[in-house]
Parts: C-alpha cells; sequence; structure tokens
C-alpha cells in the first residue's frame, strides 16, 4: 500500500518540461528585444556572450504579475539575479567573460493553474562598442 501512495505522489509532482533555448545577439546599438510566451511550468532559456567589465541591463515586461527571470553567468550553478526575489530589472556589471543564461519562467502558483505569460525581454549593453569588421592585414 505504501508503495502504490508513493506512486500516486510521485505522479501528482509537475514535471518540468526541458527549456526552449535560444541565443540572442546585440545589435549595433548594443541592445536586442524578444518576445515570447509561456504556458504552465514552460521555460524559455536566452543565452548571450558578454565581455568582463561591460555593464548589463536586462528587464522583463509581462502581462502575468507571477512572470520573472533568473541570469545565471558562464560555468555557474547559482544565479547571480532571482527576479522572484529581486524583481523584474536587472543592472549590472558583467563579472566574466562567456555566455550568460537568461531563463524566464512563470512561479509556482501560477504554472500550477496553467497560467499564461505573454512578455517582452530587453538586453541592452549601455556604451557597447562591436568590434569593427576590418578585412584581414
Amino acid at each position: 500500500m505504501r508503495g502504490v501512495m508513493w506512486g500516486l505522489c510521485l505522479m501528482a509532482l509537475p514535471v518540468l518540461a526541458e527549456p526552449q533555448i535560444q541565443s540572442l545577439t546585440l545589435d549595433a546599438q548594443g541592445q536586442v528585444s524578444t518576445q515570447g510566451r509561456l504556458s504552465g511550468y514552460e521555460l524559455v532559456e536566452y543565452r548571450i556572450t558578454l565581455q568582463k567589465g561591460t555593464p548589463l541591463s536586462v528587464s522583463l515586461e509581462s502581462d502575468n504579475r507571477f512572470q520573472y527571470f533568473n541570469i545565471t553567468g558562464p560555468n555557474q550553478d547559482s544565479a547571480l539575479f532571482v527576479g522572484s526575489v529581486e524583481g523584474t530589472e536587472f543592472s549590472g556589471q558583467v563579472a566574466m567573460d562567456g555566455e550568460y543564461r537568461i531563463l524566464t519562467y512563470l512561479m509556482r502558483n501560477a504554472a500550477r493553474r496553467d497560467e499564461v505569460g505573454r512578455y517582452t525581454l530587453s538586453v541592452r549593453q549601455p556604451d557597447y562598442a562591436p568590434e569593427p569588421n576590418l578585412p584581414d592585414p
């Protein structure tokens, strides 16, 4: 009987979907914006390559007040920004070179009700200067 109850408990747990992964590239002005839609336990992970020491701003506008994002640095397991604690705007300096991950999600209370979040995620690097595209000598 205990085995059956344990099995039923496991089946009741939500299954987190693998995140959809999308790459972001800054335009000539040092910014990029993307729109999307999340439902329930869906996750979308945006990846962007950044250089150490540059300023970074990320903001999320959503029609669902329970939608947030986290930012994780290169080769890091823990988030350097947790939206559900810190809000829907991040501004700071990039600590190291590499690929940063921005994961957007609905909080569990909204995901459990299979709510939807339509959003715009904006990433900006003030003072961005792309490397010049010079011909080889």
